[in-house]
């Protein structure tokens, strides 16, 4: 837990002055993630990586905000075992050739529908793999709540 929170200090010096997250904000706090889920020895490093990037972008749609995680170990606690546990070996978790599909297709959508917001497809990939971590639980979201979701990230 001591390295997830020295990796968050790291990540939010990296990206002070920013307002939402890049696509290089991610890859890097996922990086770090894996670095220190590997000397963890987390089960799923890919799996439990990519719900704590979920889930962390979800908290903190500003990642300049993420401080405010260190002053709330337990709800940091919570998250890492909320994630341990999707990320069990029973879990179809998102891979990063799953996130990386689904971001083409977002970013096609987003080119026709015009939206020009950078962190739509971030945002709206984040939302999904929240609340539908595993394929049994995403195969029951409706055309509703994918359209609620985007509509949540324009």
């Amino acid at each position: 837990m001591r390295i997830l929170a020295h990796l968050l200090i790291v990540f939010v010096t990296l990206t002070s002055c920013k307002s939402a997250w890049t696509e290089e904000e991610i890859i890097a706090f996922k990086a770090n993630c894996l670095s220190a889920s590997e000397m963890q020895n987390e089960a799923n490093p890919e799996a439990y990586c990519t719900c704590m990037t979920a889930k962390m972008q979800a908290k903190f749609p500003n990642p300049n905000d993420m401080e405010e995680i260190l002053l709330e170990q337990d709800s940091l606690q919570a998250m890492a075992a909320q994630c341990r546990s999707a990320s069990s070996p029973t879990s179809m978790v998102w891979t990063e050739k799953g996130s990386a599909a689904f971001m083409r297709e977002c970013t096609a959508f987003a080119a026709e529908q015009n939206i020009t917001n950078p962190s739509y497809c971030p945002c709206v990939l984040a939302k999904v793999q929240l609340a539908y971590p595993t394929k049994d639980k995403l195969e029951t979201m409706t055309k509703e709540t994918m359209a609620a979701i985007g509509d949540g990230c324009k």
